[in-house]
């Protein structure tokens, strides 16, 4: 181009042209930002808070993650369970006074929000939540339980890694309170409990059910849960309550 040969005015249209593109482009990254913020950005904010859980730690660092809490429960006059909410998921704790948060729960409550668990198992059993159905988990199950109320649901198994995965148990669950489908038709008649989900601590027999393969297979996790390494996986609880978070309406 012959920059010689452009007059004044030429030269001030050129400078307008370049000047609306600039502020084309400028607008443009402000909107892509404001839109990864609110989706993307938010869905890896979210992510980052709750691989910051931890048996052990303080309430007050679980506040800092994700505010006070929504739901408050007591059992007895030491032991508190907490339930807070986040743009995607349920968070529960379990906090005494004395050990401070000893178990703990993520509940995925929205349909395009995925969290993986690797994190909080020690790579152990990474399956998402929110995407991932039971047949998906390695391992063995050292437990199970099937529960149906009037107006809830769930489905649940138990693993142990031992000393890989700090000596934690891992309890995996299915409940109305998250997102998924559950294959529940395919349970119908099974025992309640069985292997360390019973109230009975000594009984570790994990037994083959037919149809429980396929039932596996169709019922999505959408809910982890861990605890301190002396709870019993009774103790630890299979997260939100839906007949408590359906209170708070969107």
């Amino acid at each position: 181009m012959n920059w010689h040969g452009i007059g004044t005015a030429d030269a001030i249209k050129l400078g307008a042209s370049a000047a609306g593109v600039w502020g084309f482009l400028v607008a443009t990254g402000k909107f892509c930002k404001s839109r990864y913020t609110a989706t993307l950005g938010k869905r890896r904010r979210v992510r980052e808070q709750l691989n910051q859980l931890a048996v052990g730690s303080t309430l007050a660092h679980v506040e800092s993650l994700f505010g006070a809490p929504v739901f408050e429960r007591k059992a007895g006059t030491d032991t508190s369970t907490y339930v807070y909410k986040t743009a995607y998921a349920w968070v529960q704790v379990q906090h005494t006074a004395a050990k401070g948060v000893e178990a703990f729960s993520i509940t995925v409550a929205r349909k395009r929000f995925r969290y993986s668990t690797k994190h909080l198992t020690w790579d152990g059993l990474p399956v998402k939540l929110g995407k991932s159905t039971f047949r998906d988990l390695p391992g063995v199950a050292t437990g199970r339980i099937v529960r149906v109320g009037a107006n809830n649901f769930l489905y649940a198994e138990s693993y142990y890694l031992g000393n890989p995965g700090n000596y934690q148990h891992f309890i995996f669950s299915h409940s109305n309170a998250g997102v998924g489908t559950l294959g529940y038709a395919h349970m119908d008649g099974y025992p309640i409990a069985e292997g360390e989900l019973t109230e009975d601590k000594q009984n570790e027999e994990v037994l083959n059910h037919e149809g429980l393969t396929e039932a596996r297979a169709k019922t999505v996790i959408n809910t982890f849960s861990t605890g301190a390494s002396f709870l019993h996986p009774t103790q630890i609880g299979s997260g939100a309550d839906w007949g408590t978070v359906r209170a708070l309406r969107d």
